[in-house]
């Protein structure tokens, strides 16, 4: 039997990729690479509905705690449905914490992970066009690589030591602020 590394369960992106209301940028997929059992893109895969790209947040909710955390925020007061949301990822890979510096800003990327960050660049600045709302949950390379980014709004940045729970607090604040005007 083929062992299952983090390169055969990348995430480029999840959701709306047509026409979002909302885009989240993300650093890369939060699963430990040494245990790639545990994660929730292995049980989707197991299940027959992962795939690297475009997946809902109605299927991806039900596999993964933190974004049903997150889509109980942007739902509430009906003020974005699953439907609304994409995620970018700048890395499409899981990371250890303590090798993600290394892996991450070392440019030694596969061709794999190099074009997903291209479609990710074309898709974020097609959306900035828009004016999409974007909520930046770890700052990345993302504004290194796009650098309109730097004096783009609506947009909500994170801060130092912003940890999961200040996260929580500053997607909502940032959703509630946004509801309305987009």
């Amino acid at each position: 039997m083929k062992t299952i590394t983090k390169f055969d369960l990348p995430v480029k992106r999840i959701g709306n990729e047509i026409n979002p209301r909302l885009i989240i940028l993300l650093e890369n997929p939060g699963s430990n690479p040494l245990h790639i059992k545990w994660s929730s893109e292995y049980t989707m895969k197991i299940e027959g509905v992962y795939k690297d790209s475009g997946m809902s947040f109605s299927i991806v909710k039900q596999y993964e705690e933190w974004w049903f955390k997150l889509s109980e925020i942007w739902a509430k007061d009906n003020s974005f449905n699953d439907d609304d949301i994409l995620s970018l990822e700048y890395y499409p890979f899981a990371t250890l914490k303590s090798e993600k510096r290394k892996e991450i800003y070392n440019n030694l990327w596969n061709p794999y992970a190099m074009q997903s960050l291209k479609e990710n660049i074309e898709f974020l600045m097609k959306f900035m066009k828009q004016s999409i709302p974007i909520f930046v949950y770890y700052k990345s390379n993302w504004f290194e690589v796009v650098q309109a980014l730097n004096h783009y709004s609506p947009i909500s940045l994170p801060t130092k030591n912003t940890y999961r729970s200040g996260i929580l607090t500053r997607f909502t604040n940032f959703v509630f602020e946004i509801k309305n005007r987009y």
